[in-house]
């Protein structure tokens, strides 16, 4: 071993220093492992070799918590990110989408404020104050994640990496070998080509960069992302018409809670077209473009200043797998119950790994993964993560709909309640949506909560809590909620679903 590799080596591998919040007698500051990293990093811009036990390739949710969970277990872990820490869902997508959500409800709530007895003079929304509100938050939490890789003694390469080996990356020049390595590399956007368009639109990856919003906007694309976005815009006073080539918004949300969404979206103003593709963008006047729809019923026009491209996310891989073999369908990389790949050693989590492409679920797949690596034993389950449409109302689902259970061959009872008659909901002047339970009709099984409505959110927790541990729908029937709450709504729910609704 050359005396260079010895000693990155050993400042790599050498015990974190205890960092905690706060300045208490004893507490070692980051500046020490500051000093540890920037030595690291000296070394291997060198041209030095690294070893580790675990190396995980993107800084996401799954890739960072991953590398947390590692430390936990005492491997000697390296995180490689070439961009921000955070990844899609931190910087451009869960977090500043739910930022300026809040932003526009509040807004909505003292312009309604005359009907809960609270007079206001000509509430109006500050786009770019939302903006830079949003921004600040997105720092904050970017700089914790960097914060909780140096408490926890996570070596950070910030390069792309590429593979060398099945157990060897390249990353900015620098080799590090690694028993096990995590894929954790995300998603992209997907982008059409679209004759006349161009690249003049709009993504979840650039709307951040808008400083101010058009007074018209074409969503293209109906599913989760043009939806969120398209609300907020919305809801700020944009014209926004939503184009979805399939015959429904939101497909794979169950249909009752996508109806009651479209429904509460058309009387703010927005504009759907369903069964509609865009076929061209031909030029308009005023500034505006003129956007060719091919329907059912012939050709459609659509003017408007603005097309925000909203087709969806794949996954990124823009790793060179094929050099180790690692396998690939639909554009995903395959994984079996414990994340592993075809390939000895290496693991893939999150979007990259297909399924859901949910911040929540790479999470608990990049600490399944790691555990494995460990030596353990955990498999994931994909059929209890939870899946959420941040609007207003809210959406909020997991487990099978009443359509997929009824398909599966379960003799299904379903039990459902609106928010309207419950006291909570109307204190707070959110009256709109429902509960809905699909259960077993023979042994109580939980098998789907669907919820449209306020804190949708935060009530699924209860389900998802259940359903994990098994109980029956009479035990959420039969579990005392406190009133007046929105939960009130989980319990009334569960009652109607076995026929004993009270207030139904």
């Amino acid at each position: 071993m050359s005396a260079k590799k010895k000693e990155i080596d050993s400042v790599a591998t050498a015990p974190a220093p205890t960092l905690k919040m706060g300045h208490a007698e004893g507490v070692t500051e980051p500046a020490e492992y500051d000093a540890v990293q920037a030595e690291v990093q000296a070394l291997l811009q060198e041209g030095a070799e690294m070893q580790a036990d675990i190396a995980i390739v993107g800084g996401g949710p799954g890739g960072y918590v991953a590398a947390i969970r590692a430390a936990q277990l005492g491997a000697k872990t390296v995180l490689i990110e070439g961009g921000a820490l955070g990844g899609t869902c931190l910087n451009v997508g869960c977090i500043p989408t739910k930022c300026l959500l809040a932003s526009v409800e509040t807004y909505l709530d003292v312009k309604n404020a005359k009907e809960m007895g609270v007079l206001v003079e000509n509430p109006r929304p500050d786009y770019p104050a939302m903006l830079n509100r949003t921004r600040k938050i997105v720092d904050g939490l970017v700089k914790g994640v960097d914060f909780l890789m140096k408490k926890n003694g996570v070596t950070l390469i910030k390069a792309m990496a590429q593979f060398e080996d099945a157990h060897t990356l390249v990353a900015g020049g620098r080799r590090i070998k690694a028993k096990n390595v995590i894929i954790a590399t995300g998603s992209q956007v997907v982008k059409l080509d679209i004759p006349g368009l161009g690249d003049d639109y709009i993504t979840s990856d650039t709307a951040l960069e808008m400083e101010t919003l058009p007074k018209s906007m074409v969503m293209l694309g109906g599913g989760v992302i043009g939806i969120e976005w398209g609300s907020i815009y919305q809801h700020l006073g944009v014209n926004v018409h939503v184009v979805e080539m399939l015959p429904n918004i939101l497909t794979g949300v169950e249909r009752e809670c996508a109806a009651e969404l479209e429904k509460s979206l058309k009387k703010a103003g927005m504009k759907i077209s369903v069964d509609s593709k865009l076929v061209r963008v031909e030029p308009g006047a005023n500034g505006l473009k003129t956007f060719v729809l091919e329907t059912k019923d012939g050709e459609k026009k659509i003017e408007a200043e603005a097309i925000f491209m909203a087709v969806g996310r794949k996954p990124n891989l823009s790793m060179n797998l094929d050099a180790v073999g690692v396998k690939t369908e639909r554009g995903a990389i395959v994984v079996d119950d414990h994340l592993r790949t075809n390939v000895p050693g290496i693991f893939a989590i999150g979007d990259c790994a297909g399924r859901l492409l949910l911040a929540h679920k790479a999470s608990e797949e990049g600490i399944i993964a790691v555990e494995n690596a460990m030596g353990h034993d955990r498999a994931m389950n994909w059929d209890l993560i939870p899946t959420c449409v941040y609007t207003s109302p809210e959406v909020a689902s997991v487990g099978l709909s009443e359509e997929d259970a009824k398909a599966k061959g379960y003799d299904v009872k379903v039990g459902k309640f609106q928010f309207r008659p419950l006291g909570k909901a109307q204190a707070i002047n959110a009256r709109s949506g429902f509960v809905k339970f699909v259960a077993d009709a023979k042994y109580g099984q939980i098998l789907g909560c669907h919820i449209v409505g306020p804190h949708a959110d935060d009530l699924i927790a209860e389900a998802v809590i259940a359903m994990a541990a098994e109980a029956t729908i009479e035990t959420i029937a039969h579990t005392i909620h406190a009133h007046p709450s929105l939960p009130e709504a989980m319990m009334e729910a569960a009652l109607a679903t076995i026929g004993e609704g009270i207030h139904s």
